[in-house]
C-alpha cells in the first residue's frame, strides 16, 4: 500500500527554510533599533536626574 503523503529517500538532504544572510541582517536590524532605543531611555534619565538635582539645589537656597 502505498503512502501517498510522503516518501522517504535513503542519503537525501532536506533544504532549509531559512535564508541565513536575511536571518542575520534582520538581527542586526533589531539589534540597531535596540540600542537606539536605549540611547533614547538613557539620555531622557539622564535629563531628569539632571532636572531633580537643579530642584534639589535650587529647594535648599
Amino acid at each position: 500500500m502505498n503512502n501517498p503523503r510522503g516518501r522517504v529517500i535513503q542519503g537525501a538532504l532536506e533544504d532549509s527554510n531559512v535564508k541565513p544572510v536575511v536571518e542575520v541582517t534582520q538581527m542586526i536590524e533589531v539589534l540597531r533599533n535596540y540600542q537606539a532605543t536605549q540611547r533614547v531611555v538613557e539620555a531622557e534619565h539622564e535629563r531628569q536626574r539632571s532636572a531633580v538635582r537643579r530642584l534639589a539645589v535650587s529647594g535648599q537656597a
